[in-house]
């Protein structure tokens, strides 16, 4: 995805074709992350078609010979890149920014789970532009499921049935 018309007209073409409900794309690009200010037309495409966006990690090792010289690509690694690339976007704005993509990001945004206390603490020093507290922006994309405003079968048809329904393939 460097060739960002080129990707942006793809992008189009497979949203236009019949049962294709969004793209999967890796967590970074080789040497840049997804929010660098050149890939907002692909988040701009993705809102105006109110796509889904899968993430996985590429398997770049985060960029870290720590990671990748010592073999452990896969089992540290790519739980770091989901971590990354999901702080990344909730840093800039993009869920916010972009509020009709359904994000999915693998494995609950690797280590975010842990760390959203810590990430909720430090990014108003560290990332003061963040237009919402991470915290809040992935509890409220895991948490709603205990509310118990949410009766039992609406909350298994969440659990169990509502991704395949989104991605046409009940």
């Amino acid at each position: 995805m460097p060739h960002i018309e080129e990707s942006r007209a793809e992008l189009r073409r497979a949203l236009d074709e019949p049962g294709m409900a969004g793209v999967a794309m890796n967590t970074s690009v080789p040497g840049h992350a997804l929010v660098e200010p050149g890939y907002e037309p692909i988040f701009a495409e993705l809102d105006s078609a109110g796509a889904v966006l899968y993430l996985h990690p590429a398997g770049n090792n985060a960029c870290s010979p720590l990671i990748g010289d010592y073999h452990l690509t896969w089992m540290i690694g790519a739980p770091i890149e989901d971590t990354i690339s999901v702080m990344q976007l909730i840093t800039h704005g993009i869920p916010t920014g972009y509020p009709n993509i359904k994000i999915i990001n693998s494995h609950l945004g690797g280590a975010l789970p842990m760390l959203v206390q810590r990430a909720d603490d430090q990014y108003r020093w560290e990332a003061p532009q963040t237009p919402e507290p991470p915290g809040d922006v992935f509890v409220r994309a895991i948490d709603y499921i205990n509310d118990p405003r949410i009766d039992t079968s609406a909350a298994r048809a969440i659990l169990d049935h509502n991704a395949s329904a989104l991605l046409g393939i009940e």
